[in-house]
């Protein structure tokens, strides 16, 4: 028994198997993407041992964030942090036409949710009661004949439904809740020493991030496996079946909405003029002073150096049939790559981020990034190398504000304040 583990202990095997499983589940979508959008061979998705690895691997997932619920602060609310990222996951799959109706991340805030309701009677339940009842319900419900065009979260479907991601309550509940159980002896210490001492390369660090892996790598492989060989297509798409209303609704008032998500954005206003209330007010000058020189760099970055070096035409003058909306309010001209919209917000939020502003700055830049794609002012490419690009910008200029914040100088400038005044 190893006495020195406390609920805060990082088990760093524990992190590696999480990222082994993320990272594998990974490899196995990347696949599907490449049949699915490349012609690749079916068997590379679908063959007698990837069948059943697909389950191992999600079931390790699964049982890791049962083991994780032992740890967490609130399972409630982390449960309700899941299950709005599995809505904008249903959102996305919906608007490329592939639906998730109850996927991994819908399940997990559903047993989320519940642990942190149950957790205390759940914790009396041996495992061996856990595994009976994966068994018996995998046998009824996936075998038993079942047939329900309402009971689809439960594991109960009709022939006629589909979703692209589906892991129902039942069997998998069963998996969650022996993995917390399994959660419940590694925390009170019951394994050998060598299970909390092991060291592993590379995979715990994947596994701490696991579930922002999980959430955009999805977007990212379509991305690699489709978009980045048809970003014509792909906004014209956008177009037509997003901004024209097929699948939206369209119409004047959703279009003005989006303008003005991309108008905040332009020339870094919002950003700026959150650095200048924190700079003013005193609340966090370092930050305010990081934000500014972030953008600050964004600006030399991107509209100096990088898109007159690349050069390249916007996609509204070089795809027939691509239309700007709203003419010079969307774009106000210049070259394409990188996007400055996307760049700065990125730049600004994370640095806000870094921080310790961890609610809705990142979401607003994401949502100005995306803007500059419906109004068809940028590439997908131009946002993504923004967005990244932007996020350096802000990892190289919190150091930089930081260092200036201890220096004699920043004492100096104090000195002739006082005297000034």
């Amino acid at each position: 028994m190893n006495s020195n583990i406390t609920k805060k202990t990082r088990i760093e095997l524990i992190d590696a198997l999480r990222g082994l499983s993320v990272v594998l589940m990974v490899i196995h979508h990347l696949f599907y993407d490449l049949i699915a959008y490349q012609g690749a061979p079916l068997w590379l998705f679908s063959n007698p041992v990837f069948d059943v690895l697909h389950y191992i691997f999600a079931g390790t997932f699964i049982a890791l964030a049962g083991f994780s619920s032992r740890y967490s602060r609130s399972n409630i609310k982390r449960g309700i942090g899941v299950a709005i990222a599995a809505g904008a996951v249903s959102l996305a799959g919906w608007l490329v036409g592939e639906p998730i109706w109850f996927g991994v991340l819908h399940f997990l805030a559903i047993a989320m949710i519940l642990y942190g309701l149950c957790g205390k009677f759940f914790a009396k339940v041996p495992v061996a009661v856990y595994a009976i009842l994966f068994a018996f319900t995998l046998l009824i419900f996936r075998f038993g004949g079942l047939v329900s065009d309402y009971l689809w979260m439960f594991g109960v479907y009709a022939p006629k439904f589909y979703s692209a991601d589906y892991f129902p309550i039942f069997p998998w509940l069963w998996v969650f809740l022996a993995g917390a159980w399994f959660g419940g002896k590694v925390q009170g210490g019951k394994l050998p020493a060598w299970f909390y001492s092991f060291k592993v390369p590379v995979f715990p660090s994947i596994g701490r991030k696991a579930f922002v892996i999980y959430l955009v790598h999805q977007p990212v492989l379509f991305y690699l496996t489709f978009g980045i060989f048809r970003e014509g297509q792909f906004l014209v798409w956008v177009q037509n079946h997003i901004r024209l209303g097929t699948i939206t609704g369209g119409g004047q008032l959703y279009d003005t909405g989006v303008l003005l998500i991309s108008l905040i954005g332009s020339f870094g206003l919002v950003w700026i003029v959150i650095a200048l209330i924190k700079l003013i007010s005193g609340s966090n000058r370092r930050c305010g002073t990081a934000m500014l020189l972030s953008l600050v760099m964004s600006v030399i970055v991107i509209n100096v150096i990088l898109k007159h070096a690349v050069a390249r035409i916007r996609p509204y003058e070089a795809i027939p049939g691509l239309t700007l909306l709203f003419g010079k309010w969307a774009d106000a001209g210049g070259f394409s790559f990188p996007s400055g919209h996307t760049s700065s917000s990125f730049a600004a939020a994370w640095t806000l981020r870094s921080y310790g502003y961890k609610k809705w700055w990142l979401p607003l830049a994401a949502a100005i990034a995306l803007s500059r794609l419906y109004l068809g002012a940028h590439y997908p490419s131009d946002v993504l190398a923004g967005a990244l690009i932007g996020i350096l910008l802000s990892i190289a200029a919190k150091p930089i504000t930081e260092k200036f914040a201890r220096s004699q100088f920043r004492t100096w400038l104090q000195q002739l304040r006082r005297r000034e005044l």
